[in-house]
């Protein structure tokens, strides 16, 4: 039984089979359903109808890891600032994997992906001082596990915030939203699969293994200043944002999910060392590519939206 909650008052309803709270339903008329709170999305089957080989968490024991603030030594040499990144891009997925294989926690979900966001850019951040053929095996196997646990993404965004906004009938509501679970299921497997993966075991390990010899591979570049590092790939990423960005109102939709995605890059860049650089680049600049990257992210979740809900109506009909 799959599950929405909200933290705040709750009312119940349900649609073809499933538990939704969290959603205030008018009793009549236009069918608008509002978040009544903070949602999470956990997955609740009953132990009847579980495969055996699934586990559950209980809700009590769903912990979403987040990103924690990095901090360096002002003289901190270049394999302990990339040592110190990683690890922590590191632990943000790894604290979420658990609830991922489970299906227990959109948030964590969110989270494992973001976790790996963060990876990869870290890799690309600091490509000189990282072997190529290594930097390329880590990066792919990143990159296949967000692949694989995009699309329960895009739904579970679908299902809490762009579906219940619409303002659409109950009958429209309910078609696309028995739809959006429908195929949501698949997805949510998919996502479970890749977390319990011998690929992302494997994927650990190298990491892993990497991580405990870094210093030897980095060799003479570990005398580089991570700071001038980053300011000149900052420097190069705002030149980036400011070349997208300056035909904003003639951008189609990809062309802008690419400026985000570049914002998002440059914040992220920040964040990684923000103890080593000049002030005014993490109180300034840092808030903005913050507040751009979420007003770009709205803009990317309506565009997706109007695809999934083309996806779904394709769906419908095949059914």
């Amino acid at each position: 039984m799959f599950r929405i909650d909200g933290d705040q008052q709750r009312q119940t309803t349900r649609h073809a089979g499933y538990h939704v709270e969290g959603l205030h339903v008018p009793p009549a008329g236009p069918y608008l359903a509002r978040p009544t709170g903070p949602i999470t999305v956990t997955n609740q089957t009953s132990s009847a109808a579980r495969p055996r080989s699934r586990q559950r968490l209980p809700a009590a024991a769903i912990r979403v890891t987040t990103a924690q603030p990095i901090s360096h030594r002002a003289a901190a040499r270049l394999d302990d600032v990339l040592s110190t990144i990683l690890a922590a891009t590191r632990a943000h997925w790894v604290g979420n994997v658990a609830a991922v294989r489970a299906d227990g926690s959109a948030e964590a979900l969110h989270q494992f992906r973001v976790g790996l966001r963060r990876f990869r850019s870290a890799l690309k951040l600091f490509k000189t001082a990282i072997p190529k053929a290594m930097r390329w095996r880590l990066d792919r196997d990143a990159r296949w596990l967000l692949t694989q646990t995009s699309l329960v993404r895009d739904l579970d965004v679908f299902l809490m915030q762009m579906l219940p906004a619409a303002d659409i009938d109950r009958g429209e509501f309910d078609r696309l939203q028995s739809a959006a679970l429908r195929v949501r299921r698949p997805a949510a497997q998919r996502a479970r699969r890749a977390a319990r993966s011998p690929r992302y075991r494997t994927f650990m390990r190298r990491l892993d293994g990497w991580l405990h010899r870094l210093t030897g591979h980095i060799g003479d570049r570990r005398q580089d200043k991570p700071a001038d590092i980053v300011r000149s790939a900052i420097d190069r990423r705002l030149r980036k944002i400011r070349k997208r960005g300056s035909r904003f109102g003639h951008l189609t939709p990809s062309a802008r999910h690419r400026l985000r995605i570049a914002i998002k890059k440059c914040r992220y860049s920040i964040e990684f060392v923000a103890s080593l650089l000049p002030k005014h680049m993490t109180t300034r600049l840092g808030p903005i590519m913050k507040s751009l990257q979420h007003s770009l992210g709205t803009s990317n979740d309506l565009f997706t939206a109007k695809a999934l809900i083309a996806q779904l109506d394709r769906s419908s009909h095949s059914t």
